[in-house]
């Protein structure tokens, strides 16, 4: 099996995934042992889709008959798909009916198919990298959010500020915005004094820093 591996990893790189899937397998059978508490109806699928032998299931249920644990007559037949281990093993021990009798089987449905084993070996891998790069570019996502927040809240106290500074430096202590605009400079100057009406209002309405 491992001559199998290390050829079709030398032909193509893409196969190394497949590899690793395989040593997370090999090194999660306990607990998918631990998983599996009743021997039906795991057995029963293993040998209907022939990934075990007649002999291997007769042997399989007389060891439980015998009253040796379920836990290592599942040991054994996992051992059995290692030896043999390829997708096909993967979607009959993950099968519907498989995980609808033993629930505890999901977390490691759901580590195969994200592709969480990645994480329990060493990245040996170019292939892996998208992977990495993608937590990556996950993170760097939440900060370019979070740090756009944080310049729109610190403009907006700036501009809250220039507000305050700028409506007294502008107002006159006793008439305001309307000391430009009496009767004759309002003939004289019309659209200055209407857009000065209007900046006074504006920053009326502007709630200022305290």
């Amino acid at each position: 099996m491992e001559d199998f591996m290390m050829s079709t990893e030398q032909q193509d790189p893409e196969k190394t995934p497949f590899e690793l899937t395989f040593l997370y397998f090999k090194t999660q059978k306990v607990k998918i042992s631990y998983a599996i508490q009743r021997p039906f109806p795991f057995l029963e699928i293993l040998r209907d889709t022939e990934l075990i032998t007649e002999k291997m299931y007769d042997d399989f249920t007389d060891s439980c008959m015998n009253r040796v644990p379920v836990k290592r007559v599942v040991y054994r037949a996992l051992e059995v798909l290692e030896k043999r281990f390829d997708l096909e093993v993967l979607r009959v021990l993950f099968s519907e009916e498989n995980m609808k009798a033993y629930p505890d089987l999901e977390f490691f449905a759901r580590s195969f198919e994200n592709g969480n084993w990645v994480w329990h070996h060493p990245l040996r891998s170019q292939s892996f990298l998208p992977i990495l790069n993608n937590h990556i570019l996950s993170i760097y996502h939440v900060s370019r959010t979070l740090l756009t927040g944080l310049l729109l809240v610190a403009c907006s106290a700036c501009f809250h500020i220039y507000l305050k500074i700028t409506y007294k430096r502008v107002t006159p202590p006793t008439v305001g915005w309307a000391l430009p605009c009496q009767s004759l400079t309002k003939k004289m100057y019309p659209q200055t004094c209407l857009q000065a009406n209007q900046m006074e209002e504006f920053l009326l309405r502007v709630p200022l820093p305290r």
